[in-house]
């Protein structure tokens, strides 16, 4: 069984996305792995966004940030905006769509920076 298995992102079977952010491109100057889904495996509720900064074995709780937590569709597309701050689109509890700006440095926070 592969390391990056699927028991390390939780889904409920649901399109989700992931970028990768090289070193060179973001102001925390290291290589990250953006993913977005609803973190759950059942419903589509809990849309959050979460880092790996070893290339997708692992998701770190405190690389996690929570958007909403609400039932609605749970489709989303990341895109990066600049070198502090990427994007995400989403289908959102409150709204069709919702785009949001999150800067990494509130993605990826904790000891292990």
């Amino acid at each position: 069984e592969h390391p990056s298995n699927r028991s390390v992102l939780q889904e409920p079977v649901c399109m989700a996305s992931l970028i990768k952010v090289d070193a060179n491109e973001n102001v925390l100057g290291k290589d990250i792995l953006l993913f977005s889904n609803p973190n759950t495996t059942e419903g589509r509720h809990h849309i959050t966004i979460k880092a790996s900064l070893d290339g997708g074995l692992s998701f770190p709780e405190e690389y996690q940030v929570l958007l909403d937590e609400d039932p609605g569709w749970g489709y989303s597309c990341l895109t990066v905006i600049d070198k502090e701050t990427v994007g995400i689109l989403y289908e959102s509890s409150v709204a069709h769509m919702t785009f949001q700006a999150v800067k990494l440095r509130d993605i990826i926070k904790g000891p292990r920076q």
